[in-house]
């Protein structure tokens, strides 16, 4: 994955079709298709969440770098539609290194997904990163985005159901201003994703709205070359029929070359 990543740090212009072939095509459209008719029988859930969040301090940009401070919580979450949230925290636990690097994470704006994703991706609440990228099943997101399916496997249920799982590669076709390049995995019987990870990219993907465009492409500029932000979000079939969110990580570092080659890795 992150070779992959790497290397989309210049967008090549659109000279692609957004299908590597037919197979490809039939199970994007499919899958868009369910992204905008999304599941309706689901109309509430109740579930417990642990929640860790972490980031360390180093000098090298390659060294397996310690943490510096971490923080747990454990509590509940009850979600309803149309996208109805509330977070109960049941526990909290903190440790640093020192006292000046402890954490206190609230849940005012809560980065995780509670149930499905909509046409365009954020974490962190409503503000990071301030330019929604374009989810890569949105309508219309083929004339920004390449699909080509890179693997699959097949699993047995605990009632003998067999499950098979596609993998679909999507990478930016072409420049955009807040994009996402990673990898999809879908139900093959339903075309329900079930796990997407991906990395943000984009031309003015740490553009504030609120900022005048001179300025706004400097900051992205000057953003996008030190900052790295990665998310993982996996579903898991419950009920042998519904895949409910399951797993959630949102990771990155923070380069600072100026200032002695400064790396802060974090985790949530």
């Amino acid at each position: 994955m992150l070779p992959l990543l790497f290397a989309l740090v210049a967008v090549p212009p659109d000279t692609t079709l957004p299908f590597a072939n037919e197979a490809t095509r039939s199970l994007i459209e499919r899958a868009i298709l369910r992204h905008a008719t999304a599941d309706q029988s689901v109309r509430d859930y109740l579930a417990r969440f642990r929640y860790r969040l972490s980031f360390g301090l180093g000098r090298r940009r390659w060294a397996e770098v310690p943490n510096a401070a971490a923080e747990e919580q454990e509590g509940t979450v009850q979600w309803s539609q149309p996208n109805d949230l509330r977070v109960d925290i049941l526990g909290r636990r903190a440790a640093a290194r020192s006292n000046t690097m402890r954490l206190n994470s609230s849940f005012d704006q809560p980065w995780f997904f509670p149930r499905g994703l909509g046409d365009s991706i954020r974490v962190f609440g409503n503000d990071v990163p301030p330019r929604a990228a374009i989810h890569p099943l949105a309508a219309g997101a083929p004339a920004w985005y390449r699909y080509r399916v890179s693997d699959s496997v097949q699993y047995a249920t605990t009632n003998g159901r067999r499950v098979k799982l596609i993998a679909v590669e999507v990478l930016p076709r072409r420049s955009g201003a807040a994009l996402v390049a990673g990898r999809l995995w879908f139900d093959a019987a339903e075309a329900d994703l079930v796990r997407i990870s991906f990395r943000f990219v984009g031309t003015e993907l740490w553009l504030d709205p609120e900022e005048e465009e001179k300025d706004g492409k400097r900051i992205n500029r000057i953003v996008s070359r030190i900052l790295t932000l990665d998310a993982d979000l996996e579903y898991a079939l419950q009920g042998e029929r519904y895949w409910m969110p399951y797993r959630q990580t949102v990771s990155g570092r923070v380069e600072l070359p100026w200032l002695g080659e400064l790396v802060l890795p974090f985790e949530a």
